[in-house]
């Protein structure tokens, strides 16, 4: 059970780590780095332009990275601090984007 994975997980939580619960998972993130943080030492590495880069996420903790780019998209989530341009319904609504992006 989901319940039993989450309740273990909680014995994990310390000062230096940031635990996500989700509803088919948990992650385990060290304090001070997220995805956003990760994203921005691959643009780093690469040398792309925040403005060229186009993130999608469904959770609380896509957030850092889609603050990182006006290019966000949701998919069946909608979150306050986050302005996406635009929410997808379903991940077939985001494939079918996708295929037909230019």
């Amino acid at each position: 059970k989901l319940s039993s994975i989450h309740g273990f997980a909680r014995k994990f939580e310390t000062d230096f780590i940031t635990i996500y619960y989700h509803r088919d998972s948990v992650d385990f993130i060290p304090k001070g780095f997220d995805k956003g943080s990760a994203v921005k030492l691959i643009l780093q590495q690469l040398k792309i332009k925040k403005e060229d880069l186009y993130v999608f996420g469904n959770s609380h903790n896509d957030i850092p990275m889609l603050k990182l780019t006006k290019n966000s998209f949701l998919i069946k989530n909608k979150f306050d601090e986050i302005n996406p341009l635009k929410i997808f319904t379903s991940y077939e609504d985001l494939a079918t984007f996708l295929q037909n992006f230019n």
